[in-house]
């Protein structure tokens, strides 16, 4: 009994480990869909205040983690309301860069 529960734990976790990396690279690609809009709304303060925020999050995302946190400053209304996807890129690279959202 014990080895069948300690094994669905572990599955469990697996499952939960590869649904968080789909979710931050959902959240930055909201963050970048809403830098295009405010572009063309002209707010520039919108847009810079989008673009800094999708700085600091993948900044996040590369320093040393916080045992206590899921996914390094993810807002909870995201993990959430996010749901685990099969598929995704197959290297496991988003494509997502400092350069994407135009930040140095």
């Amino acid at each position: 009994m014990r080895e069948a529960y300690l094994a669905e734990l572990t599955k469990i976790a697996g499952e939960y480990d590869a649904a968080l990396l789909p979710m931050a690279e959902n959240y930055l690609l909201d963050l970048r869909r809403l830098a295009v809009r405010l572009t063309g709304l002209k707010d520039n303060a919108g847009t810079e205040t989008t673009r800094k925020e999708a700085a600091r999050f993948m900044k996040a995302l590369v320093d040393e983690p916080d045992p206590f946190e899921t996914v390094p400053e993810m807002p909870a209304e995201v993990l959430v309301a996010e749901r685990a996807f099969a598929g995704g890129p197959a290297s496991g690279d988003s494509g997502l860069s400092h350069e994407t959202f135009g930040v140095r």
